[in-house]
């Protein structure tokens, strides 16, 4: 026998054993096999372990050496000591596991899901996956990677891929984000109702990825538009949102009818022009309900970034609108463009003053792309949190064009946005969903609402200066006056300044538990205000209330 290192206790194997887990991330699965392997007590050469789990000799000597204290070796062979063996067991979880969950009941659950789904919406090339294709990619992440508390965003999700994930890895925390406001509350109320892991947040990836998801998670899925422009699109935001590591991973959908092979080396130049590697093409993956011209399937690519790739994806071209095969925001359908007499109708409604602030694409003639809807956004959330501390952005006349594709950011703009008047064109069902209810009672504490009846739609929105009557309003109001912070956070302040206004000290613990206690604190409270579903939206007026009165009662 070889002179052996001393042997350390269990805390040190629990540290080592944490190091590398981290170090490896979602890849740890291919380290867990080698290190269980030796569990048995067989002696073994560092070369058998490269053959018996397909792992490099590099990675092989790499464990055995950090594992060193806990091994004895005799010549080239080595096992783990027998007295180490339980301990070395229950470091890395190499006790036999639960028996996974059946295939086949989460199959019956996922196609009792996708009955209750809202219908698909063509413009948005929705083209339900089967049942069996979510349990089955959801069965492929889970034991292709070690999702066990891992973050896993989901780039779109109207085939509920994220409902079958949290079934058969429950600790994994699973984000959605879909412009959809269907999908978003579907999947919301099924994992409110259920306990699951998952959070829908709302963004439109034509204008960006919601900030709470960037650099975030571990590995993105995503069946995307089968566009050239919709994967350039989606796979840069799929990159903005996974940490910057190279054991991340990126797992998208794509498929080209058999006599088109063009269609799929665009793709393939996509992801190419990213510098992603390709780890697997796996054709015949996913089969649909539809997609004909696809012969109902489409393959799974399975990428991992290098170091290339985040830059290569930031200098990626500014997204277009028109990236869907179908509907108004199809490849081929005309570019967007108001006509000049609404232009005409927005600068008579900014009023006499200076010209107001132009947000948004498709003004017509020189007025075009003053500043992106990206760009305003992001400087609402900055919101004076920054040096030389200017106070709230923007505080004149905006007028911003969402229309057509963009109507999901007009409530958005209304709770956050800073101006003294706000003039958007807007898309019809945007506008007149602010008529009464929930959402135009909500957007009440801080702008009064007049709506033009032209073609198309413009909402007049006047921020209202004095403060609300009620308590819930003027909580509200100081929640949403701070856009930059987290809901929890800004949620937090406005409680404790509410309170004190009427003479009562709370402390930051106390309203943190009262927020939590409420569903929409509780489930999305590392959300920006701008990042929550409208489901949600429209009970904060009611969980807010709900949070009042728990501090009242405590």
């Amino acid at each position: 026998m070889s002179a052996e290192p001393p042997v350390t206790g269990d805390a040190e194997l629990e540290e080592v054993t944490l190091e590398l887990l981290v170090e490896w991330g979602i890849d740890a699965r291919r380290i867990h096999a080698v290190v269980c392997g030796l569990r048995d007590g067989s002696w073994r050469t560092p070369g058998q372990l490269v053959r018996e789990h397909g792992v490099s000799r590099r990675t092989v000597e790499h464990l055995l050496t950090r594992l060193g204290p806990w091994l004895e070796r005799s010549g080239p062979r080595l096992r783990v000591r027998p007295e180490r063996k339980e301990a070395l067991a229950a470091a890395w979880g190499c006790a036999p596991a639960r028996a996974p969950v059946d295939d086949e009941t989460v199959e019956a659950a996922m196609a009792e899901l996708v009955r209750a789904l809202p219908a698909s919406d063509r413009s948005l090339d929705h083209v339900a996956a089967t049942p069996e294709t979510a349990v089955r990619r959801a069965r492929f992440l889970v034991e292709s990677f070690d999702l066990r508390d891992a973050a896993v965003t989901c780039l779109g999700d109207h085939d509920l891929t994220s409902l079958a994930l949290t079934q058969l890895c429950p600790s994994a925390a699973v984000s959605v984000v879909d412009v959809d406001e269907r999908v978003l509350s579907f999947i919301g109320g099924v994992a409110a109702d259920r306990g699951w892991r998952v959070t829908p947040v709302f963004g439109d990836l034509r204008v960006e990825l919601p900030p709470a998801l960037r650099g975030s998670c571990d590995l993105v899925f995503t069946d995307p538009p089968y566009t050239p422009g919709g994967m350039q699109l989606f796979l840069s935001r799929g990159l903005e949102s996974l940490r910057r590591r190279d054991v991340s991973r990126l797992v998208f959908c794509y498929g080209f009818g058999e006599r088109h092979p063009a269609l799929g080396l665009k793709v393939q130049a996509v992801f190419h022009g990213m510098h992603l590697v390709a780890e697997a093409v796996l054709p015949g993956f996913n089969r649909y309900a539809g997609a004909e011209a696809l012969g109902g399937v489409s393959s799974l690519y399975v990428c991992r970034p290098t170091r290339r790739s985040w830059a290569a994806a930031a200098r990626a071209p500014a997204a277009e609108r028109r990236i869907y095969s179908q509907g108004e925001s199809a490849e081929t359908s005309a570019p967007d463009a108001l006509p000049a007499a609404a232009l005409d109708e927005v600068m008579r409604l900014a009023g006499d003053g200076a010209p107001p602030l132009l947000v948004g694409g498709g003004w017509p003639g020189e007025a075009a792309g003053v500043l992106s809807l990206h760009r305003y956004l992001e400087d609402i959330r900055a919101g004076g949190a920054k040096p030389p501390f200017t106070g709230p952005p923007h505080p004149g006349v905006v007028a911003v064009n969402l229309h057509p594709h963009l109507g999901g950011y007009l409530p958005r703009l209304l709770l956050t946005a800073s101006a003294r008047r706000l003039v958007a064109v807007t898309p019809h069902e945007a506008a007149g969903a602010l008529v009464g209810g929930r959402l135009g009672e909500l957007v009440a504490v801080r702008y009064r609402l007049t709506q033009v009846a032209a073609q198309p739609p413009i909402v007049v929105a006047d921020r209202v200066e004095g403060p609300p009557d009620d308590r819930v309003g003027r909580a509200l109001r100081s929640l949403t006056n701070r856009a930059g912070a987290t809901l929890a956070s800004a949620w937090r302040e406005a409680l404790i300044a509410t309170l004190a206004a009427e003479g009562r000290t709370v402390t930051k613990n106390q309203a943190r538990a009262a927020i939590g206690a409420t569903v929409t604190g509780a489930r999305a409270g590392r959300l920006h205000l701008s990042e929550l579903p409208l489901h949600s939206v429209l009970e904060l007026r009611a969980d807010v209330a709900r949070s009042l009165a728990g501090l009242d009662a405590a």
